[in-house]
């Protein structure tokens, strides 16, 4: 059965919403400004009429974000296993570092599944 936030919980989760919305509010038009400046300001690539050399540098895009998101994820999680009895995943110990880590590289993996098959229908 679930517990009934307490005062002091509520009142940390109000906090840290009102945080969230804030870095939220101050990133949104930084990355639109980012956006528009790639946009308007970087020269189109060379070579991009052809369809394989587009598919090349899908390939190449995809390699390069999947090695920068899963490596870091990845060896959060092996450092976090070696230094714990973790080392034997089915022993059920989990702790809390361990557990973020494992959920940043689910959520990764579910975004990889929608960011591949787009980069490569936008490079079509």
């Amino acid at each position: 059965m679930k517990r009934a936030l307490e005062p002091t919980d509520a009142s940390t989760m109000r906090r840290h919403q009102s945080t969230l919305v804030a870095e939220i509010a101050i990133a949104f038009p930084v990355t639109i400004v980012l956006w528009l400046g790639v946009y308007y300001f970087l020269p189109p690539l060379g070579g991009m009429d052809d369809l394989p050399a587009r598919f090349v540098l899908a390939l190449k895009c995809c390699c390069i974000a999947i090695l920068f998101c899963f490596r870091t994820g990845i060896e959060a999680v092996a450092h976090e296993r070696l230094r714990s009895p973790a080392i034997d995943p089915l022993s059920g110990y989990e702790t809390r570092r361990l557990t973020m880590n494992l959920r940043y590289l689910q959520n990764t993996l579910e975004q990889l599944i929608l960011f591949v098959p787009g980069l490569f229908a936008l490079a079509f």
